[in-house]
């Protein structure tokens, strides 16, 4: 994508991130979430952001399969088609025909049709062994296998969740493919999340000169007592935090996307035209004697 190319869209956009300490009910997961998704559109949001695994948040191998479209949705394209904004809606176990054992931990939109729009499974599979928090998610999960973008309101978005910040090179197709904005789902844990949320959120924002919207579980995990760290937050394209959350409640996050600033971050730091691929190789040991000068 060339940064001095930019057509003519929407100058700016309301977004909204929930926080949320999502529980093993799916039922009363929604019913707990209508009315923040309310007061969100309520205050003008366009678009509203839910954290990973939001429907259900529980033993891995208990998660309900869905399937999309299912009819578990319904009430919210519902709810969304009668308010008639943009929501994207965390995560949700999808069901894989003829395997049993493991769901895609898949995010998508739905627009204000109601409509299911640009689902996106995690490709990045949380397998973490340290002295006091073991997760291994690929023994309930199947990871994605393709990234996706998809348009609202006149921006582009990508789609990554929780441990899928953790790799930039991901994160630099999407920009490449032309990436604007980014909804990040998350379910950190405490322990990484206070040595790392911050600093990865904001490192992927400024490296790729997008937006981000990043939405946290807080509390402690049912299925696998393991303590969210919470702490979303909007984090625009020069790395400044628009927005935060602390991480021991429930919230609503709102921002403006700018896209004012947007194009003045990339046209005064042109990162994209300063790459260069072809360099990006090792030389034959110590020396620099076999290239030219």
């Amino acid at each position: 994508m060339n940064d001095a190319s930019f057509p003519s869209r929407s100058t700016s956009v309301k977004v909204s991130v929930i926080q949320f300490n999502s529980r093993d009910d799916e039922n009363a997961n929604v019913e707990r979430l209508l009315p923040l998704l309310d007061r969100a559109v309520a205050a003008g949001a366009k678009l509203v952001a839910l954290p990973e695994t939001v429907w259900f948040r529980g033993r891995f191998e208990e998660a309900p399969g869905h399937k999309f479209p299912d009819p578990f949705l319904d009430r919210l394209r519902a709810f969304v088609r009668e308010r008639k904004f943009w929501l994207y809606g965390g995560t949700l176990a999808e069901r894989i025909p003829g395997e049993d054992s493991r769901r895609f931990n898949t995010g998508f939109f739905i627009d204000p049709s109601g409509e299911i729009r640009g689902r996106y499974r995690k490709v990045h599979l949380f397998d973490i062994d340290l002295p006091d928090t073991k997760v291994t998610e690929s023994r309930h999960t199947r990871p994605g296998e393709v990234l996706t973008l998809e348009k609202v309101e006149g921006w582009t978005f990508g789609q990554m969740i929780c441990y899928d910040v953790r790799f930039p090179e991901a994160w630099l197709a999407l920009r490449l493919a032309g990436m604007e904005a980014a909804v990040l789902p998350a379910n950190f844990t405490k322990k990484t999340g206070e040595a790392h949320w911050e600093v990865l959120v904001r490192a992927r924002a400024i490296e790729n000169q997008v937006y981000i919207l990043a939405a946290g579980q807080w509390g402690v995990h049912p299925g696998l007592n393991v303590p969210a760290f919470g702490h979303s937050m909007i984090v625009d394209p020069w790395g400044r935090i628009l927005a935060s959350a602390s991480g021991d409640e429930d919230a609503i996050l709102t921002a403006e996307l700018d896209r004012e600033t947007l194009e003045r971050v990339r046209r005064e730091m042109p990162v994209l035209q300063h790459r260069r691929p072809s360099a990006y190789r090792l030389s034959r040991g110590n020396s620099f004697s076999d290239d030219k000068v």
